[in-house]
């Protein structure tokens, strides 16, 4: 919706869509941006363009005075203690393998689903996106607020059915780092909760780099039909790891709400790495695919 068409709309502080306001080459307006609303009314639009290349700055003493009445009851918020950690629930490798706050997030939404369901529909998996992964939660007591920091986009839970063919090509897309049905970059690496494996070879071409996905104790079918706990954000092609769109999606709660949850049901949180995305040498796949081989012509040949 425009600030145009709205009222009792004062400021917009933009962000995420690096436009560049200011008083040089290739700004697209004035810093601030002055419009009017539906009631003759200013709106102030600002926006600190991108990666932290500007400092974005706004003065307004009305303003601040009501942001001022806000923060106490959002800070007793904040400081409420939903449970306790006896690890370090640590971000910083998300993007780069398997992380531990991955793995619970993407857990949390597994429990919930399956909480909510019956276990002839109950999914077989969550997928989240790496990126959403915003801060490590440290070791001992966990507030809303670190929940918050950490997952702060407010996104709903999504399950999502696809084949399994589907789900490869998927799978192939991001771990190859583009996306095979629409050719176009995959921007983040995924993170996933128990129930399924993913191994893959990093020195593979771009699109051969998934060597097996095991779900559940079987390898993928491409057959059959998964049900996977994700985001709204990855549903609607978010960091474009999926080709939507989806045949009824079932919409759920939010993702803080459900991580919320989940700690209060797991505390003292003590989890480890699991290897639930492997990379693997060439010569294992080599060894993997013989063996894949001879299983399906003459039995299966011993490790």
């Amino acid at each position: 919706m425009s600030p145009r068409n709205a009222n009792g709309l004062y400021l917009i502080m933009g962000g995420h869509s690096h436009t560049p306001l200011g008083d040089f080459a290739g700004a697209v307006g004035k810093y601030p941006t002055i419009v009017e609303n539906s009631e003759g009314e200013e709106v102030v639009i600002v926006q600190a363009y991108r990666w932290g290349e500007y400092l974005g700055y706004i003065d307004d003493e009305d303003l601040q005075s009501q942001i001022d009445g806000w923060r106490k009851p959002f800070e007793e918020f904040a400081a409420q203690v939903v449970g306790e950690s006896k690890v370090v629930l640590d971000q910083s490798l998300c993007l780069q393998q398997e992380c531990l706050l991955g793995n619970f997030m993407a857990d949390a939404m597994l429990q919930y689903r399956v909480n909510n369901t019956t276990p002839e529909t109950a999914p077989a998996f969550a997928l989240i996106n790496a990126g959403g992964v915003r801060a490590t939660i440290d070791e001992g007591p966990i507030t809303r607020g670190e929940v918050l920091t950490s997952f702060p986009f407010g996104n709903s839970i999504f399950e999502i059915s696809m084949s399994g063919e589907r789900l490869w090509s998927a799978l192939e897309g991001i771990m190859s780092k583009v996306n095979q049905v629409n050719g176009c970059p995959v921007t983040s690496l995924l993170q996933v909760s128990r129930g399924i494996v993913i191994e893959y070879n990093p020195d593979a071409s771009a699109t051969t780099k998934l060597v097996a996905v095991t779900i559940g104790s079987k390898p993928l079918d491409k057959a059959a039909e998964y049900r996977i706990v994700t985001l709204d954000f990855l549903a609607g092609g978010g960091d474009n790891f999926f080709d939507p769109p989806f045949k009824n999606p079932v919409v759920l709660d939010t993702q803080d709400t459900v991580l919320v949850d989940y700690i209060g049901y797991t505390t003292p949180v003590d989890i480890k790495f699991e290897g639930r995305i492997k990379p693997i040498s060439r010569c294992r796949q080599k060894f993997l695919a013989k063996k894949a081989k001879r299983a399906a012509d003459q039995g299966p040949m011993k490790a």
